[in-house]
């Protein structure tokens, strides 16, 4: 729907990914730790490359 709209779509990581680069929250991998704990799964090799990415 959104991109029939014309929306550009964002997923969960980007969105973290995007808060971190803009100063939004202090630690993107603190907030992947809460997304698990919650159900959130993420594979061991995409988690790395995300902090990674975040440099942390």
């Amino acid at each position: 729907m959104a991109k029939r709209l014309g929306l550009k779509v964002t997923g969960t990581i980007g969105i973290i990914v995007k808060a971190k680069e803009e100063g939004l929250i202090k630690s993107g991998k603190e907030v992947l730790v809460k997304l698990e704990q919650h159900g959130f799964w993420l594979s061991e090799q995409l988690k790395s490359q995300i902090i990674i990415r975040l440099k942390e």
